[in-house]
């Protein structure tokens, strides 16, 4: 019987909830000569988790979203003055992960960022919420292209809610949207790569008909909604997709990664 294993996309991770003193501690003393702190250290070591499972990875997931305040110079949530573009804290996380990815046999990897209106903020600047988010929004664009300049080859965008603005300012190849089933089309208005819940998978054949699609990414699969998926998307184009919840399995990109359809299921 034919069996067929889909490579497996991370979306990225949440940060683990009790880290151990004695890893993070043999962590610090490999890394002597780089500045870091604790979200360094998750963003390094959650991204080597996802060795060897996973074919093209992801670092960064929610947990990073101080690091954008800190980028942009919004400070205790309060936007006081134009988005800055500091970078420097970022770029030290991304060469530290360069040399994780490298050791992994990572040929690339992106970087899974929230999206810049998902930042909690107060516009004290702009007095004006469109041209605030505007401006915000080409501020985060910015720092995904200079993040590329580093090495990193896209960003995973996390949202409940995107809004047109950022879809109409972040979409293209390097850019993979991850959203609830009910933005799905708002995506698809931008973008014919979409992330799927496995649950949302029996609406492919709508979607389908209504957007043209390329590559389809199957959060958190299992084998039915995958064999469900392959009926309307070529297996060139479909994907297993994860985002590792703090509370996750310690094996679970592993166990996405092993997941198989069958020819039956097919």
């Amino acid at each position: 019987m034919r069996k067929l294993l889909l490579p497996l996309v991370s979306l990225g991770s949440d940060a683990e909830l009790l880290p151990d003193t004695a890893d993070i501690a043999e962590w610090i003393a490999k890394i002597k000569g780089n500045e870091a702190d604790f979200i360094s250290y998750e963003t390094d070591t959650l991204l080597q988790a996802q060795h060897p499972a996973v074919l093209y990875p992801a670092a960064g997931g929610k947990f990073y979203t101080p690091r954008l305040y800190e980028v942009f110079g919004i400070k205790d949530t309060i936007l006081s003055n134009a988005p800055e573009l500091t970078i420097s804290t970022v770029a030290g996380d991304v060469r530290l992960i360069k040399r994780t990815a490298k050791k992994s046999g990572f040929s690339q990897f992106r970087f899974s960022l929230v999206s810049p209106l998902s930042l909690e903020y107060t516009d004290k600047y702009y007095h004006d919420e469109d041209e605030a988010n505007e401006a915000l929004c080409s501020a985060y664009s910015a720092l995904c292209r200079e993040m590329r300049d580093l090495g990193v080859s896209g960003t995973v965008i996390l949202s409940d809610s995107p809004k047109e603005i950022e879809l109409e300012l972040l979409h293209g190849n390097k850019y993979l949207w991850s959203v609830p089933e009910n933005s799905l089309e708002d995506v698809l208005e931008f973008s014919r790569d979409i992330v799927l819940p496995a649950a949302s998978v029996p609406r492919l054949d709508e979607l389908s008909d209504s957007y043209t699609l390329r590559n389809v990414f199957i959060k958190d699969a299992d084998a039915a909604s995958l064999g469900k998926a392959l009926e309307t998307i070529d297996k060139d184009h479909l994907f297993t997709a994860g985002y590792r919840a703090a509370d996750a399995e310690k094996d679970y990109w592993k166990k996405l990664s092993e997941l198989e359809v069958t020819a039956e299921e097919i």
